[in-house]
């Protein structure tokens, strides 16, 4: 009898701990933010968080505020995809998935058309997504966001540079991933992305910051120019990210560019008007060094 009142109160317990899982999951859904392309568009001041992920508007450091994500329905970038659903229970609600990504975030497909009309945009942040997206969709990609950038306007993209010596034996290629994470698809480095720059709308408008310069002929040359964080938090950046060191102060790189709308809002053509390699060289010179240095 004993034993059947302890099974009775072990089955009582385990329906009650069940019931009431599912009755937060139920609230947790009930109640879940979501924030749409229209609340979007009548945002006064609009700064996009491309690849941003689920509220990075409340992230705890406190950079992204107002920065609102756009996110794609593709299984290498994210949030917006049936994969992440039970990823998002905890942040978001139950059914987290296929066509919304919950507060601060919203979906758009790869290449495609933001639903915002032209020059609407005062700022695109966009930090490790470019990896994740095939090279043939960022030609469209470019034009979009200089179509919805206000003139004046500005894109500051950060992106793994495979012109990194660590990182060059893992360069993504059309049929292989980067083996040590298989959602980098696309292989950054500055020539790929210099190209797809020039041939876009915003060319002759682009400030190239950090880079492992592969246009000079035999190494690629490590180039670094002041970073203004406060236009655009890079945090895998050389002068930010801890793991790098005294003794190693280049293993971790990021490729990070600024992109400039120009006021008259007419693309450019010709030599990149913010392109700073002449001033450089002292600099890339002193980087070469400490980069064999470092090896």
């Amino acid at each position: 009898m004993v034993g059947g009142e302890r099974m009775l109160a072990i089955v009582v317990g385990a329906t009650t701990l069940v019931t009431t899982m599912l009755v937060i999951l139920f609230v947790r859904w009930h109640h879940a933010e979501f924030t749409t392309w229209a609340e979007v568009a009548a945002m006064e001041h609009l700064t996009l968080n491309f690849g941003g992920g689920f509220n990075r508007h409340r992230h705890s450091s406190g950079r992204y505020e107002r920065y609102v994500a756009v996110e794609s329905p593709s299984a290498d970038m994210g949030w917006c995809t049936a994969g992440f659903k039970f990823k998002m229970l905890p942040v978001q609600g139950f059914f987290g998935a296929d066509g919304y990504c919950g507060n601060w975030c919203v979906c758009s497909k790869i290449p495609g058309r933001f639903e915002l009309a032209d020059g609407t945009v005062d700022r695109i942040h966009s930090e490790d997504c470019f990896e994740h997206i095939p090279e043939s969709a960022l030609p469209s990609l470019l034009v979009e966001f200089h179509r919805v950038l206000k003139p004046g306007g500005r894109v500051r993209l950060g992106m793994p540079d495979y012109n990194n010596p660590k990182d060059r034996p893992y360069t993504p290629k059309p049929s292989r991933p980067d083996p040590r994470n298989t959602l980098h698809i696309t292989g950054t480095t500055y020539s790929m992305l210099k190209t797809l720059v020039e041939a876009s709308p915003f060319a002759g408008n682009a400030k190239w910051i950090h880079y492992w310069d592969d246009t000079r002929g035999g190494q690629p040359v490590w180039v670094q120019n002041k970073l203004d964080l406060a236009q655009g938090y890079i945090k895998r950046a050389v002068d930010v990210d801890a793991r790098n060191t005294p003794e190693n102060p280049l293993h971790v790189t990021s490729l990070v560019v600024d992109l400039h709308k120009r006021p008259s809002g007419k693309a450019s053509r010709g030599r990149h008007s913010f392109d700073q390699r002449p001033a450089d060289a002292p600099n890339a010179s002193r980087a070469a060094h400490v980069q064999s240095r470092s090896q």
